[in-house]
């Protein structure tokens, strides 16, 4: 589909959106329980629930509270087998205490915890609501890649919401979790729950489960607002990472290339410069640029000696002269400086086999399809390079990169000896006449 060419920016998008959902689905689940725990549409029955809704839910206006090990939740007929050691004389019933403060202790009209936890509660249901809407707007940004200003109507409240939330879950975890600081007694936990005769039970202090039951509230609450941690980090990361995607859609650089805005701003700034992007000028303006105008000059005179004058940068010839200098001592021997280049002898070697008797079928046409990209320079690249070839062929036994004649009987022609032992520099001006001649014709 045409909004998934953007794999990584899809992907995390997507991605974070469903986990969105599917986390924020089971947060407000139990955030519902605690609020139905509050307003006396859930009766706990079990002992650790009634434990957990004395210290944070407890309203009288919700009635008698009975304790039934038979829950739903938890079932456990057997009262006596719930102890914290082996030993007979150590085994304790929980229920059997927790009963006894059910019926004995003074309990307040309201938990002194409670008003604070259904504030919490009524905070996450509607948090969780905005983020799943938030999510859904996020998955329809991402999927349809909006980008520029529009795209701070689909990212942004994803980001806003998740700020709010990751905050949300400190506040909460820290606040239940100083709780814990308070609680460390069956004593101190019935006067943390406002128990006006909470004193009368000192006796069970000296219970083994005396200062893990009452701890269980506290614990379980800061772990389930932190998310049990693991959450909340992962919370951060993909929070991070949706910034990151939306500031490259606000920046209309999704897929990382250049946007298609900076590509008319370059096309208006190089109208207004007089020279078009798609104009041959241009490009011959842009190859001189790179390349460099460079001018060849010929030592012979005619017509040839004008051909020599024309630019390098037409393309009909890759050679450009360098400058090297090459000193040869010996016995009467002068020095002799002879300007060639590497690439304009291999260019010549294009068109010549390795015999040097046969040119390159293929040549002319590699060297067409090379300038093809070019077509207002290669017009007559084919006629040119049969030309080339032409007048290659009948260079048979010379190479580019040689002074001497291929054969040693050409020197008995010009009337020297096969023998001689040194070449002088009117020798080597003739052997090199030929390839100069060469060059000349093909330029």
């Amino acid at each position: 589909m045409w909004w998934c060419r953007n794999y990584g920016g899809f992907s995390k998008g997507v991605v974070v959106a469903l986990w969105t959902v599917i986390q924020t689905s089971f947060h407000i689940i139990w955030a519902l329980c605690g609020y139905y725990f509050y307003i006396c549409k859930i009766r706990p029955g079990h002992y650790v629930l009634v434990v957990l809704y004395l210290t944070y839910f407890y309203n009288q206006q919700c009635g008698e509270i009975t304790l039934d090990d038979d829950n739903i939740i938890t079932k456990n007929t057997n009262k006596n087998s719930i102890s914290f050691y082996g030993t007979d004389e150590d085994a304790e019933n929980i229920s059997d205490v927790i009963q006894e403060i059910l019926d004995k202790a003074v309990l307040p009209n309201e938990s002194s915890a409670a008003y604070r936890t259904q504030v919490y509660f009524h905070v996450f249901i509607v948090s969780d609501a905005i983020w799943i809407i938030s999510a859904f707007l996020l998955f329809a940004g991402t999927c349809f890649q909006i980008k520029k200003c529009l795209s701070l109507v689909f990212y942004c409240p994803w980001l806003i919401v998740t700020a709010c939330v990751i905050l949300l879950d400190v506040v909460s975890a820290v606040h239940f979790g100083l709780d814990i600081l308070q609680v460390h007694s069956i004593t101190t936990w019935l006067k943390f729950i406002g128990v006006q005769n909470y004193e009368e039970f000192s006796d069970l202090n000296s219970r083994s489960f005396s200062t893990i039951i009452p701890l269980i509230p506290a614990i379980f609450l800061c772990v389930l607002f932190s998310r049990i941690l693991v959450f909340w980090i992962l919370n951060i990361v993909h929070f991070f990472q949706i910034m990151h995607v939306a500031v490259l859609a606000y920046q209309d650089n999704l897929d990382g290339r250049n946007s298609l805005r900076q590509q008319k701003d370059l096309r208006k700034r190089s109208d207004k410069s007089g020279l078009g992007l798609d104009t041959s000028a241009a490009r011959i303006r842009n190859w001189q640029l790179f390349y460099g105008a460079t001018e060849t000059t010929s030592t012979e005179s005619g017509p040839s000696s004008k051909n020599s004058e024309r630019d390098c940068n037409s393309n009909t010839s890759s050679s450009r002269p360098s400058k090297e200098s090459v000193k040869r001592q010996g016995d009467g021997l002068t020095e002799a400086t002879y300007h060639h280049r590497s690439d304009s002898l291999g260019s010549f070697a294009g068109y010549i086999s390795s015999d040097g008797n046969e040119p390159i079928k293929n040549g002319a046409n590699n060297t067409s399809s090379y300038y093809r990209g070019y077509p207002d320079v290669a017009d007559d690249i084919d006629k040119d390079v049969e030309r080339k070839i032409s007048v290659a062929g009948s260079l048979r036994g010379y190479l580019p990169w040689t002074y001497l004649p291929a054969s040693m009987e050409e020197y008995t022609e010009k009337g020297q000896e096969s023998n001689a032992p040194v070449c002088d520099y009117d020798c080597h001006k003739a052997a090199d006449q030929p390839y100069r001649n060469t060059q000349t014709a093909l330029k």
